[in-house]
């Protein structure tokens, strides 16, 4: 990665809120021409203010990246027991968070997320925007983010962040969000992470981080090798035993013995050929044909009719009945790696 691609991106990090705040609370709706066409500008804008930083300076744009929130500038809590959430080292005001009634307000519209009993997250319209279940916070625009009781925050079987008991958001090392009090770790989470990121985004400062890149000023760039056989960045390999048999990509494609079997697509739709047969939901149950027929959990079991039958690890170990059958490496999706092995959708 060159310097200014890498300090590109952190600063894509720091000051993307600030120009698109609008445009991303609207991603429950379908948009119109028009909230596109004012949606492209917005990403325009974006675009033109990281090159406009990077010209003036790598050294300056990599203070600026440094630059940690700073919660004494943090607003106080609003007179009707509201609790506000801020981003960025401005505290640019994301929303406010009434736990009373567990409805977080976006700044500025009438946008609303109601947090009820059961993890649904309902929005202003009365439709379903996201679900916070078994630890796992899902919204429309990302999924399956795992927030431990401890804080401690993973997707795509890696580390991304945290959530303190005092309402401090870190994403990848760096301070980004605050509440000016103390809220639910996983609702605070569907307040920054669920809200603000989208699927695309975080896949990309998530590449960026474990190759040194935003947050990760002290880290050195890591290979990831495979034995048998190289991979590029955006795929694993899979072996069955010691041979390799397909490969599953950043995108969901399915790949074996080099023929494009589908897809399990981010919205957890899985496809075989070009018909959609199953589908992965966010609390890990997968279906087939409308029905349930398992359960892969956040941390890799597999279970079918309520047994576990086997695991994916976390270094992509494959194991069923207690031994190694297989091995993902280069993982980067746990759950569809577990559809692969387990699931009979595609045949190896």
């Amino acid at each position: 990665m060159t310097s200014k691609s890498m300090t590109k991106t952190v600063l894509a990090l720091l000051i993307a809120f600030g120009v698109q705040a609008t445009a991303s609370a609207q991603f429950g709706n379908v948009l119109n021409r028009a909230k596109y066409s004012a949606r492209s500008k917005v990403e325009s804008k974006i675009d033109q203010a990281i090159d406009n930083a990077i010209d003036k300076g790598i050294d300056k744009a990599t203070d600026a990246a440094k630059e940690q929130f700073d919660p004494n500038k943090a607003k106080n809590t609003t007179s009707d027991g509201g609790i506000q959430v801020l981003y960025g080292s401005d505290n640019f005001l994301v929303g406010t968070y009434y736990p009373d009634t567990k409805v977080f307000k976006i700044d500025g519209n009438d946008i609303t997320y109601t947090f009820q009993d059961d993890g649904a997250v309902m929005g202003q319209d009365g439709k379903q925007k996201g679900l916070i279940k078994d630890g796992n916070v899902s919204s429309g625009k990302i999924y399956n983010i795992l927030v431990q009781d401890n804080g401690d925050a993973y997707w795509n079987n890696g580390k991304i962040g945290s959530v303190s008991d005092d309402g401090q958001v870190v994403l990848f090392d760096s301070n980004i969000a605050h509440a000016t009090q103390p809220m639910d770790k996983r609702i605070l989470a569907f307040c920054v992470y669920g809200v603000l990121y989208k699927t695309g985004k975080m896949q990309e400062l998530q590449k960026n981080y474990q190759e040194g890149g935003v947050g990760g000023y002290t880290m050195t760039r890591t290979t990831v090798t495979t034995s048998g056989g190289n991979s590029s960045s955006g795929e694993a390999v899979l072996y069955k035993g010691g041979s390799i048999f397909g490969k599953l990509k950043n995108d969901g494609t399915v790949i074996i013995n080099g023929s494009n079997k589908g897809q399990i697509r981010s919205n957890g739709s899985i496809y075989v050929g070009g018909s959609n047969v199953g589908t992965l939901r966010s609390n890990g149950d997968v279906l087939k044909s409308g029905s349930i027929i398992g359960n892969i959990d956040s941390n890799g079991n597999v279970r079918i009719k309520g047994s576990i039958v086997g695991k994916v690890e976390s270094n992509g170990d494959v194991r069923k009945s207690g031994s190694i059958i297989g091995k993902a490496k280069n993982m980067t999706n746990l759950r569809h790696v577990a559809i692969i092995y387990f699931f009979g959708f595609y045949h190896f």
